[in-house]
């Protein structure tokens, strides 16, 4: 168990083979609550030389003590996951997307702007 965020990785070793490889990670959030998003690679069953196409891992880890727990975790597999997911964010963060056009008051859910149809009664017949 990892004591600090330094610390936390999906390498994973099964004696003297590096079973899950990290390439990388993104610390997204810090505090009692850590969001990590991971590359990383693993072992080919199929092939003990050689390793898999990278995946994205995001992990949800909460602070217990003075470890860090995973809570959630969540893999995109394939790149197609992994770019459509980009693309996605992309779309909705962009300065038209509906993650910028959201109109949010003190006390209340998420609306969608105004004309958009979301949230909105069915017109009427």
């Amino acid at each position: 168990m990892a004591s600090t965020i330094e610390e936390l990785t999906v390498n994973w070793r099964e004696g003297d083979k590096l079973k899950v490889k990290e390439l990388d990670k993104l610390v997204l959030s810090t505090g009692m609550w850590v969001t990590i998003a991971f590359l990383y690679q693993d072992l080919d069953p199929n092939d003990p030389s050689a390793y898999r196409a990278p995946k994205i891992a995001l992990r949800r880890y909460k602070k217990r003590g003075d470890r860090y727990v995973v809570d959630t975790r969540f893999t995109l597999t394939t790149d197609k996951q992994a770019l459509e997911f980009a693309a996605a964010i992309g779309t909705w963060f962009s300065s038209e997307g509906a993650g910028r056009t959201l109109e949010v008051q003190a006390g209340s859910v998420p609306r969608a702007a105004v004309g958009s149809g979301v949230d909105e009664p069915p017109p009427e017949e």
